[in-house]
């Protein structure tokens, strides 16, 4: 997956969950021509029987390469993806499964990973992501990561109460401009912050100087 190594999440818990639930965490990313998505799935270990009821189907207590694809399928099903109002497929890239032994013991998580053709366009854009897999036991987490794309730039996010909605607003530059990312702008702050930091601690060290030279002075002329 292309992708910052910065996360932007605001007020979201980590990947802990409770063991009545089935947490689901994606994480979105966007460059120049591409989206990807990745989703993590977690069941806790009293909901576990009822998530391998669609993963294992002949129970035989292993998830074969067949009942993985059709669970991805499942999954594509159940989410949505849209850029500025427009339905955009999603493509399965990888996947990993954990044992069914270790998905028991509440060990184990699956990682579905998709991408998308991002429609052309610039200026001001609007992804939306919606996830409704298994709603009734489900528990949603969506981020985004910071684009390394310098053309690109997260301007907001927003959630609905189940993290079950999800959009993105973000800026295109038109080809042969640039728009300042957001590591950039942090990196560009911290530096314009310890070029601050340094004149205060040269002045300060001034006035100490002046300071010790005209107590000298004074005690010479005593």
């Amino acid at each position: 997956m292309v992708a910052g190594a910065l996360v932007l999440t605001f007020a979201t818990p980590g990947f802990a969950h409770r063991l009545d639930e089935y947490l689901q965490a994606t994480t979105i990313s966007v460059s120049r021509d591409r989206v990807y998505v990745q989703m993590r799935f977690a069941p806790g270990v009293a909901v576990v029987s009822t998530v391998l009821d669609s993963l294992d189907s002949n129970a035989n207590g292993v998830i074969s390469e067949v009942e993985q694809r059709a669970y991805a399928e499942r999954v594509l099903h159940d989410v949505s993806l849209t850029i500025d109002g427009e339905r955009v497929p999603l493509r399965l890239v990888s996947s990993s499964f954990a044992s069914v032994d270790e998905l028991r013991r509440g060990l184990g998580e699956n990682t579905l990973e998709f991408d998308a053709t991002l429609p052309s366009g610039s200026g001001n854009r609007r992804l939306t992501f919606t996830n409704t897999h298994r709603k009734r036991i489900a528990a949603y987490l969506v981020n985004a990561l910071v684009p390394r794309d310098p053309h690109i730039r997260i301007t907001s996010q927003n959630r609905d109460y189940a993290q079950s909605s999800y959009e993105m607003a973000f800026v295109e530059a038109a080809a042969g401009s640039r728009v300042v990312s957001l590591d950039s702008l942090v990196r560009s702050a911290l530096l314009a912050l310890g070029v601050f930091v340094g004149a205060i601690h040269l002045v300060s060290s001034h006035r100490r100087a002046r300071r010790v030279a005209a107590m000298s002075t004074a005690i010479t002329l005593r």
